[in-house]
């Protein structure tokens, strides 16, 4: 299902690039979410990011050539007869402006359209949390139960830091994948908790 859906998503960027009469205005071409994380379903939408140099100037053309595609003869004839058809959705814009969704395309994303950049540094993108002692005492205890897991009686019952990859690193610090980052940032705005955060690349 993967590679079928990765081919489909070429088969449109290639359909835009052809299409596209402001070619110069687009930087790269991203693929990501559950299709780029090899977690897909058959229903699952097909996310692409355009990344632009101005989103107001290009966004109508865009949506225009999306609705053209899915009434090309290539669409109808081969991707709807294969038995896929799921929704691509489109996300345009500036990517260093996109500070909740960045994080996840740098860690997931899959280049479909742009210039190649080699990596300079070898490593793993990872985040920091550090926070002080949460009160009162009660939400304390609530947050570590559902942060780091807990036992009652004979079973064992895992939390947030076991099911996304991440370290306990002492009393207030864990480091977890950036790309599950931002389910951590979220669990400690629920529970209201002063947290400082810190980006890094592990070797």
């Amino acid at each position: 299902m993967k590679s079928n859906l990765i081919a489909y998503a070429l088969d449109f960027v290639s359909f835009l690039i052809q299409k596209t009469k402001q070619k110069d205005k687009i930087k790269n071409i991203i693929l990501f979410g559950s299709v780029a994380r090899d977690d897909a379903s058959k229903t699952s939408d097909v996310d692409i990011f355009i990344d632009v140099i101005n989103e107001s100037k290009i966004e109508q053309e865009l949506d225009r050539t999306l609705s053209e595609f899915l009434d090309s003869t290539k669409y109808k004839n081969y991707w709807k007869a294969l038995g896929i058809e799921n929704e691509i959705k489109l996300s345009i814009g500036n990517l260093n402006k996109w500070k909740e969704l960045k994080p996840s395309i740098i860690a997931n994303g899959i280049l479909l359209y742009g210039k190649f950049k080699p990596e300079i540094k070898e490593g793993e993108h990872k985040v920091f949390f550090i926070w002080e002692n949460i009160k009162p005492n009660s939400k304390r205890v609530l947050l570590n139960k559902q942060l780091f897991g807990y036992k009652q009686k004979q079973n064992s019952y895992d939390g947030l830091l076991q099911k996304y990859e991440g370290k306990r690193l002492g009393k207030g610090c864990i480091i977890v994948p950036l790309e599950y980052s931002k389910i951590f940032h979220n669990f400690f705005k629920k529970y209201k908790a002063t947290v400082k955060i810190k980006k890094v690349l592990e070797y």
